[in-house]
């Protein structure tokens, strides 16, 4: 049987350094993706590139720059990343339907 412990703690502490510089290096991935995201994509979502359906490249390599940002929200990152994974998803599928072969 597992005993249950119960922890109290009755006052407020600082966090530790090491969660301090998790949350600064949040912070300046999040400005990364912001960045990248500004240079590389327009305002409907789609990839700044020309859309194709190759063997080599296509429409699953163009977002896979995106894969980690819902973590990073999930984690605790702003709401902009949400927003900004959502809206390039949202374009990635408009852009690669409107592609030809």
């Amino acid at each position: 049987m597992l005993s249950r412990t119960t922890i109290d703690i009755s006052s407020p502490m600082p966090p530790p350094p090491w969660a301090c510089m998790e949350r600064a290096l949040m912070t300046s991935v999040t400005d990364a993706c912001i960045a990248f995201y500004r240079k590389y994509f327009d305002e409907r979502g789609y990839l700044l590139c020309v859309p194709r359906w190759g063997g080599d490249d296509g429409p699953d390599d163009a977002i896979e720059n995106l894969t980690d940002w819902p973590i990073l929200y999930a984690l605790g990152g702003e709401e902009i990343l949400l927003d900004m994974c959502k809206q390039a998803q949202d374009g990635h599928i408009r852009q690669y339907t409107e592609a030809k072969t």
